[in-house]
C-alpha cells in the first residue's frame, strides 16, 4: 500500500503538460488547479462587478435620454437592453496550457 507522501508524489499525465514535462505529481496538480480556480474566481467577480455597473450606466443613460426626448419611454428602452444584456452568449476558450505555468 502506498503512503500518503507517495501518493502526493505519483506523477500523473496531464493534458496540460509540456513534451520535456508530460506528466505532475498529483500535490503540484492540486495546487494548480487551485491556484487556477482562484484566478478564475476573481476573473468572474470582476467581471460580475462590471457587468453590474454596465446595467447601471444604461439605466442612467436611458433616463437621461428620456428626459430629452418624451416620445421615449425609459422603462421599454432598459427592458430592450437589458434582455439583450440577458441574450448574450458567452464562449470560453479554455487552452491546453494554463497561462503561467
Amino acid at each position: 500500500m502506498a503512503t500518503a507522501k507517495e501518493t502526493w508524489q505519483h506523477e500523473l499525465k496531464v493534458p496540460f503538460g509540456t513534451p520535456e514535462n508530460p506528466s505532475w505529481q498529483a500535490g503540484n496538480i492540486l495546487v494548480n488547479v487551485a491556484k487556477w480556480s482562484l484566478e478564475q474566481r476573481t476573473t468572474l467577480a470582476t467581471l460580475g462587478a462590471k457587468l453590474d455597473a454596465l446595467m447601471v450606466a444604461n439605466r442612467e443613460l436611458a433616463a437621461a435620454l428620456a428626459a430629452h426626448h418624451a416620445e421615449i419611454d425609459p422603462h421599454a428602452l432598459i427592458a430592450r437592453i437589458e434582455a439583450a444584456i440577458e441574450g448574450i452568449t458567452i464562449r470560453l476558450d479554455v487552452p491546453d496550457t494554463p497561462a503561467g505555468t
